[in-house]
């Protein structure tokens, strides 16, 4: 090493100054291997392995046992998880946006336009302001969607939501009374969403079709929509502007020669 041996010679290695009077006053005397064929290097490689397995290792679990295992700690009852942090500012619709999974979670109104710190990992969100936590919700990977606690309202828009009758009793009834399959998309369309009151402005649409188009064509149209995978308001609106509802399914029937008087029966060979 340049640091041990300052210039490297076969015959005459030339040391530090402070290296060899180190070893005049040890009384030793100071050897360097042999320069650019370090053949020496397996063997002391080897001995320094040995060492580590005779001695270091047995004087490890000694200190170990002695000195070391009274003081650890029982293992953390959860698995750590990674959390990431970043900042936001509160939006006019009192949600907060995490631009990793580009989804909205709410916060209480009165935050409004100011600035919080999001904490969140695999499972959870928090959110703090002047740190306090003044939020909390399950992570929602859903892109361009909202996570909203009915609490963060303002009280104008709770008066609304209850006015307009979100719950899902209220939309299941009416949707009930339109017919079977109306109720069976209306069922599918609150089980696509991680919290139910999502789904409430798309049921709201939902409602307004049955208005605009009527009765008849919308059960024609949440029938044909429950074939599908994705169930959204978006796509029985398609189906209704597209006239796909009075498409009326293709009858599998066997192929029959119609009857006329160029047909000839057995008689005819007689």
């Amino acid at each position: 090493m340049r640091q041990w041996v300052s210039k490297s010679w076969k015959y005459e290695p030339t040391f530090p100054a402070m290296l060899e009077s180190w070893a005049n006053h040890n009384n030793i005397a100071l050897l360097a291997a042999r320069p650019y064929k370090p053949k020496d290097k397996p063997t002391v490689e080897n001995q320094v392995k040995i060492f580590y397995r005779r001695i270091y290792a047995t004087l490890r679990q000694e200190l170990f046992d002695t000195q070391e295992k009274e003081w650890l700690q029982p293992l953390p009852a959860s698995v750590y998880s990674i959390k990431h942090y970043t900042k936001a500012k509160v939006q006019k619709h009192y949600h907060v946006l995490i631009g990793e999974d580009w989804h909205f979670y709410s916060v209480p109104y009165r935050y409004i336009g100011k600035e919080v710190r999001i904490i969140y990992c695999t499972s959870q969100v928090e959110i703090y302001h002047d740190g306090q936590r003044i939020a909390v919700h399950c992570r929602n990977y859903t892109s361009h969607g909202y996570t909203t606690i009915k609490e963060h309202m303002p009280e104008r828009h709770q008066a609304i939501s209850r006015q307009r009758g979100w719950s899902p009793e209220y939309y299941l009834k009416k949707a009930e009374q339109n017919g079977p399959h109306t109720l069976e998309y209306f069922k599918k369309v609150m089980d696509s969403k991680l919290v139910i009151d999502q789904s409430y402005t798309a049921c709201l649409g939902l409602l307004r079709l049955i208005d605009g188009y009527g009765c008849l064509r919308m059960e024609a149209a949440c029938k044909r929509g429950l074939q599908g995978q994705k169930f959204s308001y978006g796509a029985i609106k398609n189906i209704l502007e597209n006239n796909m509802d009075r498409q009326q399914e293709e009858e599998n029937s066997t192929f029959r020669l119609p009857i006329h008087t160029n047909l000839r029966g057995p008689e005819a060979y007689n």
